[in-house]
């Protein structure tokens, strides 16, 4: 018998949604029940691969209304209301899921689901276990805020997408730097055991210091010489998100397609996973510094340490350091630059793996640069 429930949807223009009816999947089916959308029968069906909610399927529906479709990673939870909406006299629970739109952006929407048979619970408790099972969804993060970061935004972005975290069920520790390299100092001294991701809230910057902490932690813990370019370095277990509050945000922009706070957070929370590469810079036989991003020798080197020299300056000191350094004398430096990958086959895997579905784990592959530089 079929469960009969009253739905109030708010949908969005850019929700996922099918204009024809939905299929019968009996093989992974998990629940299902006649509802109510704008006083029309509609279909609510669970299944393996996510959920559906459009005409309910009968010989005399000619119903071709569109079909809201969600696969379990675009779907948030469900959340017990504390009273029935207006004109209703039932419990009734609250469907969040994220909504995609034609810029990029993400954002999150909310069926209002009443059930006139009190069933809410096995509703709640069915989409909750398999937003749970949804792959590389973090479950425990260590956040790590630069508050004054950009236009000194850190906190107040964090606060913006720290209910969204809270909504997915996930458990956060925050830490806020207080110092300069205090990010590097959490990443390389921090116990991240029993968290399964971190979570900067800054520029490209803060991801760097930690990432750099992080190898070094690493590192020690596996006793590997980290200032022997011929060592084989230890990959990280943990995944690294990034929410933009900086005043570079190329890493953010790279992963997410646009710079915004809360599809860099919907992405964490969807589970999405971008593969990164490392590399590790060596001069003289010691570490110089792990790079996460991007590796630079000579003017733009200059010029990024002239603008960390200046952050007081915020987003001006870009351009103020690069006037600098066209009438400022060069420095000339005579270089000898080699590189390799870390492991032949690991390069080769990368090679056979880069069509591969953002979605998959996370893959760290480190490469080791070695300069030799003398001054002139």
């Amino acid at each position: 018998m079929s469960d009969h429930t009253a739905v109030d949807h708010k949908q969005g223009a850019g929700d996922n949604v099918k204009s024809d009816h939905l299929e019968d999947i009996h093989s992974d089916l998990i629940l299902e029940g006649v509802v109510l959308v704008s006083g029309k029968e509609k279909h609510l069906k669970l299944n393996q691969n996510g959920l559906t909610l459009g005409t309910q399927v009968t010989s005399a529906s000619n119903d071709k209304s569109k079909v809201l479709s969600l696969t379990w990673r675009d779907v948030m939870c469900a959340v017990k209301d504390l009273k029935p909406p207006a004109g209703h006299q039932h419990s009734s629970f609250t469907l969040h899921y994220i909504h995609h739109d034609a810029s990029s952006k993400l954002r999150t929407q909310t069926v209002k689901i009443v059930d006139k048979d009190g069933q809410e619970d096995k509703w709640i408790n069915a989409v909750n276990a398999q937003c749970h099972k949804v792959p590389g969804r973090p479950k425990k993060a260590f956040v790590i805020i630069n508050p004054i970061g950009g236009a000194r935004r850190g906190r107040q972005i964090y606060q913006k997408v720290a209910p969204l975290f809270e909504l997915a069920g996930m458990q956060m520790t925050v830490a806020i730097t207080e110092k300069s390299k205090h990010a590097l100092e959490l990443g390389e001294q921090q116990d991240f055991s029993g968290y399964d991701s971190i979570i900067t809230v800054g520029g490209d910057g803060l991801y760097q210091e930690v990432l750099m902490g992080l190898i070094l932690q690493i590192q020690k813990k596996a006793g590997v010489d980290y200032n022997n370019p011929d060592s084989v370095f230890s990959r990280p277990d943990i995944k690294l998100g990034i929410i933009p509050a900086g005043t570079g945000n190329g890493l953010a922009l790279l992963c997410n397609g646009i710079v915004d706070e809360i599809t860099a957070a919907l992405n964490i929370i969807r589970g999405e996973n971008q593969r990164t590469q490392i590399f590790t810079v060596h001069s003289c036989g010691k570490l110089v510094t792990v790079c996460g991003m991007i590796f630079g020798y000579g003017l733009y080197s200059d010029l990024m340490k002239r603008t960390d020299d200046l952050r007081w300056m915020g987003r001006m000191r870009y351009p103020y350091a690069f006037i600098g350094s066209l009438v400022k004398k060069p420095r000339m430096f005579n270089c000898t630059f080699e590189y390799r990958f870390a492991d032949k086959q690991e390069k080769q895997d990368e090679d056979n793996s880069l069509g591969a579905s953002n979605s998959q784990e996370t893959e760290w592959t480190v490469y080791t640069v070695c300069l030799s530089v003398c001054g002139i």
